[in-house]
């Protein structure tokens, strides 16, 4: 009886270290297929339509390196079903700590209810970044996805978004917007998210050159720009939130006024008309300092909006003779002051809060049942606002021609 006990014992010890030696599974380079980004569209069979960018490993250097990204799809009811769904033909299981953008078709946003029934998933048990950014797709978001790995290109997106955060910060024509801050603006309730946006070549192809080019300037759009790129799909402009629906667009340039008010414009290049229509000037803008706000929140709401600027003259060897820095000062500044208050007007008659206010007047009322009591979507949609800008051309090696 000793005899097959003690074979049996060490049956189990050679099985016990199997596993060591890698015989019992092929070894791979990781447990899990990492997800970079995720898109949701509209399903046809089910609710939704998702979309996961999955790192591609190329195993076959010396090195083993990541190489762009592979996209896998799946129509859920939710986004655990999706994943669920999806791990049944892979190897391995899905991970999302690398996810670092995620991208809402537009035509889904539109949709009462859809983003918050999205967001509903518990983000912190598929431990997704708080940081990852958040995208709006004007063309679908598997068809933003597509576009993203280019032809032939092998893009990594984790430069991408640097680079979409670095082309926010240098031009003022993109919001920057996470997941976290996605979360305190539904959660919040005292302001309304704009929500870059992006787009595919393809979508300009479909709509044509005339709705995305203005009679007098560019309009800087993602995906209905005339480009021809490395990777199919732009980025600029924002996604008008109204708590999670979406309300309208912007494009890049009426973002940048917009920041201006709301905060997180950095640099930019802005056009102004010359006077007697006798040209252009591009000027490059930094402001100085955040906009200075003072709104009370009474029965109809009322805002004093004070901007400072400081701008350069790009090609001010081309301005007229005889037009003075001042004079030009002020024509700035008018132009400013009217499309500021245009854009305000639209934002309110489309109910969206995106500059803000309501961050400031939520400070003036001592509890939440004082400020639900308010009402302040309602209010809003009656509030008044005042800009004021104050613009200063700075002297530099031209600047005897603006004299």
């Amino acid at each position: 009886m000793k005899k097959p006990r003690a074979l049996a014992l060490l049956l189990c010890a050679c099985l016990a270290a199997l596993p060591l030696g890698g015989c019992l599974r092929s070894q791979t380079l990781d447990e899990s297929e990492y997800v970079l980004a995720i898109g949701f569209d509209a399903g046809d069979a089910f609710a939704y339509r998702f979309s996961f960018a999955v790192q591609r490993i190329n195993a076959e250097s010396s090195e083993p390196r990541a190489e762009g990204f592979t996209l896998l799809t799946a129509e859920a009811d939710t986004l655990f079903a999706a994943i669920e769904t999806v791990c049944a033909s892979l190897p391995h299981e899905l991970s999302f700590a690398r996810t670092t953008m995620m991208v809402f078709d537009a035509a889904l946003l539109e949709r009462e209810g859809s983003l918050e029934d999205l967001l509903s998933a518990a983000m912190e048990q598929l431990l997704i970044r708080y940081n990852a950014s958040v995208f709006v797709s004007l063309d679908g978001a598997k068809e933003a996805l597509e576009g993203l790995t280019g032809d032939g290109a092998e893009p990594s997106l984790d430069k991408l978004q640097s680079h979409f955060l670095d082309y926010a910060a240098e031009t003022g024509f993109l919001p920057r917007v996470n997941l976290m801050q996605l979360y305190e603006t539904l959660e919040g309730r005292c302001m309304d998210a704009a929500l870059p946006l992006m787009g595919s070549s393809e979508g300009l192809r479909r709509l044509g050159a005339g709705d995305s080019v203005g009679d007098e300037e560019y309009a800087y759009l993602g995906g209905r720009m005339l480009t021809d790129t490395a990777l199919d799909t732009g980025v600029a402009g924002a996604a008008l939130m109204r708590g999670g629906r979406m309300a309208g667009v912007l494009d890049g340039q009426s973002v940048q006024l917009l920041l201006l008010v709301a905060g997180g414009f950095e640099n930019g290049g802005m056009t102004f008309p010359l006077p007697e229509g006798e040209g252009v000037l591009y000027a490059a803008v930094r402001q100085t300092g955040a906009a200075d706000i003072e709104l009370t929140a009474e029965a109809v709401p009322r805002a004093e909006v004070r901007l400072s600027l400081r701008m350069s003259a790009m090609h001010p060897e081309e301005l007229p003779q005889g037009l003075s820095a001042e004079r030009m000062e002020r024509r700035i500044e008018a132009l400013l002051t009217e499309r500021l208050e245009r854009l305000f007007a639209a934002c309110r008659a489309l109910g969206t809060d995106v500059f803000g206010f309501g961050r400031i007047a939520v400070r003036q009322f001592q509890s939440a049942a004082a400020w639900e009591a308010y009402d302040w979507e309602s209010a809003f949609c009656r509030m008044e606002a005042d800009f004021h800008v104050d613009v200063s051309l700075e002297a530099n090696e031209y600047h005897a021609l603006l004299k």
